[in-house]
C-alpha cells in the first residue's frame, strides 16, 4: 500500500467531478448539471477550508495545500 498523503496535510475529500459536456442539454435549464456541480464545488471548498483550519488548530502545522 502506497501512502501518497503529505504528512503536513489533513485528510481531504476528493473534489466533485465536473460534468462532461454531453451531460448538459444546452437548453438553459434552471437546475442544470453545471448548477449542481458549482453548488457541490462550493460546499467542497468550504469543507476543505474547515478541515484545514481544524488540522492547523490540532497540530499547529499549517497545511501546504491552498
Amino acid at each position: 500500500m502506497i501512502d501518497r498523503k503529505d504528512p503536513g496535510e489533513p485528510d481531504l475529500p476528493p473534489p466533485p467531478q465536473e460534468p462532461h459536456p454531453d451531460e448538459c442539454c444546452g437548453r438553459g435549464c434552471e437546475r442544470c448539471v453545471y448548477v449542481y456541480y458549482e453548488e457541490a464545488l462550493q460546499r467542497w471548498q468550504e469543507k476543505v477550508a474547515l478541515l484545514k483550519a481544524e488540522y492547523e488548530m490540532k497540530t499547529g502545522i499549517s497545511s501546504s495545500a491552498n
